[in-house]
């Protein structure tokens, strides 16, 4: 039996799950707060992939409450991916509160290290962790992304700390930094006019021509926890398409002109 525990249960730590798969994981455990049937949800589908999946309860910003969790979780686990959805309270400096920034921190990089912790014992040598972070966490992509985009750095240089820790025990650690994806996140935080100038600026400005798909991360996160890339830990694979390398008039910093404030979701 070969276990991947997903912390979070959205589209891109599904589409990794299902990636996985044909690397012969079997069983899924997917952990999120239960505020919603996204666990339950992410299990049904997983289930038709051929997993053995089930969804927990816990709060990542409780470093108890991932060790209660991690607990019920028997025998070896090959593979954690870390994508907790977070409260996405994007607010400029103005109107960020102190609990916002705590909150984005605690969940984002203080998750990540208490979900390691939890898991270390579980972690079977040669198993790899894979933390989502984005491009926020490189580039100023609008001033509502202040506490996202600081919590996302910090989980970059986490993964470094993580990866030293665990590297004696044979268990690798990198993140995949992605650009926009159209998950049901980002649909859901954008108007139609807003999605489509979002699909128009990626068509731009990425090699393939479009706005990055779940099933696109999905892959880069399962070839890091496949023997293929045993030789790389400690390391953040920037995933934007190519868009960071396009002119200043087309790489990252035209967000700002494409999505409105309330729909930015990198």
């Amino acid at each position: 039996m070969s276990t991947v525990v997903l912390v979070g249960a959205g589209d891109i730590a599904v589409s990794s799950a299902i990636e996985l798969r044909g690397g012969g994981f079997d069983r899924a455990v997917v952990l999120t707060r239960g505020r919603s049937s996204s666990g339950e949800s992410a299990c049904a589908v997983l289930t038709e992939q051929g997993y053995r999946a089930e969804a927990l309860r816990c709060d990542v910003s409780d470093w108890d409450s991932l060790a209660a969790v991690a607990a019920r979780v028997d025998g070896p686990v090959r593979a954690l991916v870390y994508s907790p959805a977070g409260d996405r309270d994007f607010r400029p400096l103005d109107e960020l509160s102190q609990d916002a920034w705590d909150r984005a921190l605690d969940v984002f990089a203080g998750g990540l290290v208490g979900a390691v912790k939890a898991f270390a014992p579980n972690l079977t040598r040669g198993a790899s962790v894979v933390a989502l972070s984005g491009t926020s966490a490189h580039s100023v992509v609008s001033s509502m992304h202040l506490a996202m985009g600081s919590a996302k750095a910090a989980v970059e240089r986490a993964v470094t700390y993580l990866a030293a820790a665990l590297g004696p025990a044979g268990v690798r650690v990198n993140a995949v930094a992605s650009g926009p994806v159209e998950t049901a996140t980002i649909v859901r935080g954008l108007d139609d006019a807003g999605l489509d100038r979002l699909r128009s600026w990626q068509s731009a400005v990425t090699v393939p021509g479009r706005l990055a798909r779940p099933a696109d991360v999905g892959r880069i996160v399962a070839a890091l926890c496949g023997p293929q890339l045993e030789w790389i830990t400690g390391q953040v694979l920037l995933a934007d398409g190519g868009a960071s390398v396009m002119p200043p008039d087309q790489g990252p910093h035209s967000m700002s002109g494409l999505l409105s404030d309330h729909g930015r979701q990198a």
